[in-house]
């Protein structure tokens, strides 16, 4: 029963539900001071400390009152049966009558009251003042057929009709309660009370001309994502109803009519075969035997989850080929972008995807492939599959000891830093991709430090550890990234501030015995013992640092100011000191060579000419511009490397287009040595090598020598 909100249903005397007290018992035309007459007196929650009058054939009237429940108790105490039964009270004020032709229990509810008006064809109320054994035979006369003519409206108004409403037992949420609760919905929808039922009733007249057939609306309409192709429903039970209309929308604004989507018997309801991603709406109409249709539900909405992606590879054509040989793929939960595909041969290296959809991807095989399975991965769903069967790699392609080679990247999103230490390359990059590869073409994955940051900016090899800085997540505490390795694959966050205030750390560096990093907001923090503890040094001329190298006593830094200009600072051991004479050159890379430092930049803080500037003690410097004939404008060079007395750097044109430079007079001069076009970013943004490769890494290219 829906307790709180029954006494809406009732006004100027009208009752919507009914509750009885356990008894029962039996009776005659006699009295007996051991029989009684006692039950509930209710208009949905009890009538609690109403005054109850109970009137019989002979004797004096007997009066009590309820208690906090709405039950009461009489004793009869040689009173002669029947007895017509009133109540009084509650809030608002009610007046029920009810009829007793023997002892036990007796309801005192609206349905008893209408009954009572029916068998006496007269008002209730004016029948009690003057009762007797007269008015009650009258009422036994007629009680029966007032059973069956209230059970019809009953049924006609909520679908359904109560079996003993004058003395049968009662369960708060049975049937015959919730049939007591739709009766009280009716009559509130209506407009009408129970004063106008009662009066129609004395008559015999059909109670839906007064009140129509009703049923309120479902409360308490939620929804929720049960899968990517199923959205779950539930809802509070509406009186009298005994089934529920599930109406659905894409759109706002449900129209509950025509066919519905489903159909349910319960409060709950699964809508299943629906499209991943996508928002429904929803509004649930109750029914019952006489009303097909009752008010509708408020509207709610829910999306489904996205598809569960899988990735498959069904086959692959051909099944054999040499370096350089084109394949397609054939599978499932590709992407039609293909950049979002990588594709690895059996030995980790990176093919290069010329073109994709959701269920082909074509590749070339790369240099470096060996016999094996093919690994393919959707990078933007985060899912692989690895063939059933082995591509054969035949004899033939590949390239020389003097040839760039140009490889797919080996991670699926962009790479901004590359080193190389301790026999191993490690590349890292955003989405906190760390990989490592000890020969610069097979690469492994390796878990980040932790979670609480996004994309890593820079790494470097320090001389017995890999450091690698980045960004932080915001809130929660957390510090910009600093990260050491002893191996590339097992890193450890480090504690360089306590600060939660400062922005990206994008550049990290090693000079005269001190690790160095910097931030996109212009703090330099420094540690002697490979980031254990951490000193912060003053400077107040850049603002986003971009690099650092430094001899065995001299420390350069190299970024930007606030206004994008180029600046370059150097330490010898008595504090940051600015570099002057270098007006027009933004650097992007320094490094140390073993007799000079190198920075290489452009003329602009985004195109302009590839410019370098060289210094034998990092504080004299001289510039010089690239010439046409070294590298065309618009290629600004964005990393430097020091390798096996040669100098390379490497430049694009921020679009679809990089060049790799060498240098073998100490940046004298510079020869283009590589130059490619690529379908997608093609920055190489970092360059390392070991003792017998050069690798960049960037955008959608690694390339390598060899």
């Amino acid at each position: 029963m829906e307790k709180g909100v029954h006494w809406k249903h009732w006004i100027l005397g009208g009752v919507a539900s009914l509750l009885a007290a356990c008894g029962g018992g039996g009776g005659g035309s006699s009295g007996s001071t051991s029989l009684t007459l006692s039950g509930l007196a209710a208009t949905g929650a009890g009538i609690a400390n109403a005054s109850v009058t109970a009137k019989c054939a002979s004797g004096s009237p007997l009066s009590g009152t309820t208690d906090a429940n709405g039950s009461y108790t009489l004793v009869l105490d040689g009173r002669t049966l029947p007895c017509m039964v009133q109540v009084t009270g509650g809030t608002p004020s009610v007046t029920l009558h009810s009829f007793a032709q023997a002892a036990g229990r007796v309801n005192i509810t609206p349905v008893t009251d209408l009954i009572v008006a029916k068998a006496l064809g007269a008002d209730p109320a004016a029948a009690f003042t003057a009762y007797d054994a007269t008015q009650g035979a009258t009422v036994e006369t007629g009680l029966n057929a007032a059973k069956t003519y209230v059970a019809t409206q009953l049924s006609a108004i909520t679908g359904a009709s109560i079996a003993d409403p004058l003395s049968g037992a009662f369960t708060v949420g049975d049937a015959d309660d919730k049939v007591l609760d739709a009766l009280g919905n009716a009559l509130s929808a209506a407009g009408k009370t129970q004063t106008d039922l009662r009066t129609q009733a004395q008559t015999g007249a059909t109670l839906t001309g007064t009140v129509p057939a009703y049923l309120a609306a479902p409360a308490g309409l939620t929804a929720s994502a049960g899968s990517s192709t199923a959205i779950n429903l539930s809802w509070s039970a509406v009186p009298g109803a005994t089934g529920y209309k599930v109406y659905r929308s894409t759109s706002t604004g449900v129209v509950v009519s025509g066919s519905a989507v489903g159909t349910s018997t319960s409060t709950s309801y699964s809508d299943a075969g629906l499209d991943p991603s996508t928002t429904y709406y929803y509004k649930v109409v109750p029914t019952n035997t006489v009303v097909t249709a009752g008010t509708a539900s408020s509207e709610t909405s829910a999306s489904t989850s996205a598809a569960s992606v899988t990735t498959s590879v069904t086959a692959f054509s051909p099944t054999s080929g040499a370096v350089g040989t084109s394949v397609t793929i054939s599978g499932t939960g590709f992407d039609a972008d293909p950049f979002h595909m990588q594709v690895k041969f059996s030995n980790n290296v990176a093919a290069t995807v010329v073109s994709s959809t959701a269920t082909s991807v074509v590749v070339t095989v790369p240099a470096g492939a060996v016999t094996g399975t093919i690994t393919v991965t959707n990078t933007l769903t985060s899912t692989s599959a690895t063939s059933a069967s082995s591509f054969s790699v035949s004899a033939g392609g590949g390239g020389g000891g003097t040839t760039w080679t140009s490889r797919a990247s080996p991670s699926g999103y962009v790479l901004a830093g590359l080193a190389y230490g301790g026999g191993k390359f490690v590349a890292v990059g955003y989405n906190r991709t760390i990989l490592t590869s000890t020969d610069g073409i097979s690469w492994t994955s390796r878990s980040a430090p932790d979670s609480n940051y996004t994309s890593t900016k820079s790494v470097a090899w320090t001389g017995s550890e890999f450091v690698l800085v980045g960004d932080m997540l915001s809130g929660g505490g957390n510090i910009p990234t600093v990260a050491t390795s002893a191996d590339g694959i097992t890193w450890t966050r480090r504690a360089w501030t306590s600060s939660t205030s400062y922005d990206s750390v994008t550049a990290v560096g090693m000079g005269a015995s001190k690790l160095m990093v910097g931030t996109q907001n212009g703090v330099l923090a420094t540690s002697s013992d490979g980031g254990l503890n951490w000193t912060q040094e003053s400077q107040s001329y850049i603002s986003e640092f971009t690099g650092f190298a430094g001899s065995s006593s001299t420390r350069v830094a190299v970024g930007k100011d606030s206004g994008y200009n180029g600046v370059i600072l150097y330490n010898s051991g008595s504090g940051w000191t600015l570099v002057s004479g270098i007006s027009g050159f933004v650097p992007n890379d320094v490094v140390w060579t073993g007799s000079e430092f190198v920075a290489v930049g452009a003329s602009g803080a985004g195109l302009g000419n590839a410019i370098i500037a060289t210094s034998a003690d990092g504080v004299s410097w001289t510039k010089r511009v690239l010439a046409d004939t070294e590298i065309a404008a618009g290629f600004p060079l964005q990393a430097v490397l020091a390798h096996g007395g040669a100098l390379y750097a490497t430049a694009d044109n921020l679009s679809n287009k990089h060049k790799i430079l060498k240098s073998t007079d100490a940046g004298a001069s510079w020869t283009t040595v590589h130059d490619a076009t690529v379908s997608g970013n093609a920055s190489l943004a970092g360059i390392a090598a070991s003792a017998d490769r050069v690798v960049t890494v960037g955008g959608v290219k690694s390339v390598t020598l060899p």
